[in-house]
């Protein structure tokens, strides 16, 4: 009974409550190799949410800073989006009763309202939910998941934080949410160890967030970065913006991955350059990047490092070189304008994110980076092969007990036996 206990007590999980939201990339059109690169700057990340009664199922956008959660309303006429049909929906109220001007990059005029969201598949489990509804739209979409960074500068919209109403409610316990780019989830409420064993909070560095007052996102800030043992000392803050697939870098890095290998190249018609333009960080602007469409020298391209809290993140050729249609790729771009590379801060796309996971800690103001690979062994693996062990060390003391046990017994019958045995001698012939 001990042992039984025993197990029972070192096996209980009181992980977090959260709620976990796959999500899918999109783009806006098929990737070619003639749209490949702005490819990489015009994705989105996209979950599907149930909304309403009935549910009417959206394909809301995760966008990581500064938004509020906000839904198009079917009153926006002759837009080739899906749109919410707020009249169709029984639970749906209005919190004010005409459309109030915003001052927003996505919408001009919405109407705030208030309607059930099932995150979750498969769950019918609904959180009541103050959003946005939409009436006119800047950005032509259905909507948006806002993941705000609690530093919203428009208080008209401060109570639409989506954290906010959910651990206000109790849903989730702790003002966080996580990408996991291995598994394509976004946890609301928690870290990404609180729901798979393959993540181990001692192997997540905390990196102290700091914020930019002119654009109120999420800064994370290296400590040192390196290429090929240079130190590019210059602009070692990067904003996160986890739905494009590449890293925006600066001035000076440029100038090294070019004087070290891509002049050569370049010279030589193998590889070459492409400036495109499109919003990052709600701002219209051009980027430069490389392509190459010949076999390229793996080994002379160095390893990328940034260190946080001494801890060196390492992203390689198989991290920055992407081969679609027998070309190679660069997946980090550059500011440009007037014809130069700008000096501006590092971008921190999918290439980053999917070697290292990360979470988002808005009550500690922090940016944790989780620095193991799934498939390691984690305290939690340990912990469940010691218990195993032990209980087949257990299991193995109580055989040899029970056998000695039998093995007595049944020694003290036979002799019982043969004194009671009443011995006659044989007869002589």
């Amino acid at each position: 009974m001990f042992f039984f206990s025993f197990f029972i007590i070192i096996n209980i999980n009181l992980s977090l409550s959260y709620i976990k939201i796959p999500f899918e990339k999109k783009y806006k059109e098929k990737i070619t190799e003639d749209n490949y690169i702005d490819s990489l700057l015009n994705s989105k990340l996209i979950c599907e949410i149930e909304i309403g009664s009935p549910n009417q199922n959206l394909p809301l956008t995760l966008k990581l800073n500064q938004y509020p959660t906000y839904i198009s309303s079917s009153q926006i006429k002759n837009l080739n989006i899906i749109k919410y049909d707020e009249m169709k929906s029984s639970s749906y109220k209005k919190l004010q009763n005409n459309s109030e001007k915003y001052d927003y990059q996505d919408f001009s005029y919405g109407i705030k309202s208030i309607d059930k969201f099932y995150f979750e598949k498969n769950n019918k489990t609904h959180q009541e939910i103050t959003f946005i509804l939409a009436t006119k739209l800047i950005i032509n979409e259905t909507g948006v998941l806002g993941l705000d960074t609690n530093f919203v500068r428009h208080i008209n919209l401060g109570d639409t934080s989506l954290l906010k109403q959910l651990k206000a409610n109790n849903y989730i316990n702790t003002y966080a949410f996580s990408f996991d780019f291995n598994n394509f989830n976004l946890i609301l409420g928690g870290y990404l160890s609180d729901y798979d064993d393959n993540y181990n909070d001692e192997d997540l560095i905390k990196v102290t967030n700091e914020i930019d007052t002119t654009y109120v996102k999420w800064n994370l800030k290296s400590e040192k970065i390196f290429y090929d043992n240079e130190s590019l000392f210059t602009f070692n803050f990067g904003f996160l913006e986890p739905s494009i697939n590449a890293i925006i870098g600066t001035k000076m890095f440029y100038n090294k991955i070019f004087d070290d290998f891509f002049e050569e190249y370049l010279n030589n018609n193998i590889c070459h350059q492409k400036i495109i333009e499109s919003y990052i960080l709600d701002e219209k602007n051009q980027f430069l990047f490389f392509y190459c469409d010949k076999d390229i020298n793996v080994e002379k391209f160095k390893k990328l490092i940034f260190i946080y809290d001494r801890f060196n993140f390492e992203l390689g050729f198989n991290e920055l070189f992407q081969m679609f249609e027998k070309k190679y790729y660069f997946l980090i771009g550059f500011y440009y304008k007037n014809n130069q590379v700008m000096d501006r801060k590092w971008v921190f796309g999918e290439p980053f994110f999917k070697k290292h996971s990360i979470v988002i800690d808005q009550n500690k103001k922090i940016i944790g980076i989780y620095t193991k690979k799934r498939g390691n062994l984690t305290s939690n693996n340990i912990l469940f092969i010691v218990t195993l062990v032990f209980l087949i060390f257990i299991a193995i003391l109580l055989i040899v007990y029970l056998y000695k046990v039998l093995r007595k017994h049944k020694g003290k019958r036979i002799n019982k036996v043969i004194e009671n045995y009443d011995y006659i001698p044989s007869r002589e012939i």
